[in-house]
């Protein structure tokens, strides 16, 4: 079993940006020792670019694919999916 934990996301409607950071632990016995500790998530979508941040610092440009799954994770909020459509009926 996979467990999420401090869990924050900041949203920046105005400029189509959100990034979110948790730390995810497994809760058996036979998962390994950092699992245990939690392993923590850094993800970041800014317009069309995202990347992930790990523990080092060091950003990574993710995939289109995981860009385009954050932003469709990003319009399941309602405030978002209500501010996007009406942004795209204005222009």
């Amino acid at each position: 079993m996979t467990n999420m934990t401090a869990y924050d996301r900041v949203i920046d409607v105005a400029h189509n940006r959100t990034r979110v950071k948790a730390r995810m632990y497994r809760a058996f016995v036979f998962a390994a020792g950092a699992m245990m500790k939690g392993l923590p998530i850094h993800q970041v979508l800014d317009g069309d670019v995202a990347y992930d941040v790990p523990a080092t610092g060091n950003a990574r440009r993710a995939s289109a694919d995981a860009a385009q799954k954050r932003r469709m994770d990003l319009l399941s909020i309602p405030l978002v999916a209500v501010r996007t459509a009406l942004a795209v009926a204005a222009a």
